[in-house]
């Protein structure tokens, strides 16, 4: 998953210099008796930033299929006309969830933005406090789920969440990089295992940024 947060920041440059935008902050100044390279990084800026939240939310829609089974324990469970048996089996495919045209219907920019495009923006809502865009999963229970849900929720999503976020804050600080051929198409064969792999090659252009030891290794 952060192979794709990475491409997918990179293969739009508008939305790559907002992210710089927003990663320039991140990077610690040093102390005034340690070297400039390798650089620190603020994790709480880079985890915070609204924008970089949406576009890891909007990735995890995207390319995580998963089927979560569930089985009612206390009883037979009705929901809506489906009822379920007590000790029957209930999967629930984060692939349906996540394209849900109805329960995602406020996240579509009145149909500009479908479900099967990249959209940066889709996890960001007003914030009438300051007049700002603020990022948030309200009323998207049951249709944003790559973690799972409930008791047996993912323990790592937040060190996931780290780690695909500093990825692009640590990669963009030393390197460039231009997508030869846009996103790749996913690997179908690993449908429902998880985070789907890409289905082919991804030709890039990379170079180290200049200044940049190339002994540098990136601080955290």
């Amino acid at each position: 998953m952060a192979f794709w947060n990475l491409i997918e920041v990179y293969n739009d440059p508008a939305l790559l210099r907002r992210v710089q935008a927003e990663l320039s902050n991140a990077i610690a100044p040093p102390d005034g008796n340690e070297e400039k390279l390798p650089y620190r990084f603020d994790i709480n800026a880079i985890t915070s930033s609204p924008l970089l939240q949406s576009v890891y939310a909007e990735v995890l829609r995207m390319r995580v299929s998963l089927f979560h089974n569930r089985s009612p324990t206390q009883g037979d469970y009705s929901l809506g006309p489906y009822k379920f048996k007590k000790g029957g089996l209930v999967c629930v495919s984060t692939n349906i969830a996540s394209n849900h045209t109805y329960a995602w219907r406020d996240r579509i920019d009145g149909g500009r933005r479908p479900l099967d495009q990249f959209w940066a923006e889709r996890f960001l809502i007003p914030n009438p406090k300051d007049n700002t865009m603020k990022f948030s999963t309200d009323g998207l229970d049951g249709a944003w789920i790559p973690y799972g849900g409930g008791a047996l929720m993912c323990p790592g999503r937040h060190l996931a969440k780290q780690e695909m976020m500093s990825g692009v804050a640590i990669f963009d600080a030393y390197f460039e990089m231009k997508l030869l051929k846009g996103v790749p198409r996913m690997d179908e064969q690993f449908f429902g295992l998880g985070a789907q792999p890409p289905g082919e090659p991804v030709p890039v252009r990379i170079r180290r940024k200049i200044g940049i030891s190339p002994n540098a290794a990136p601080g955290t």
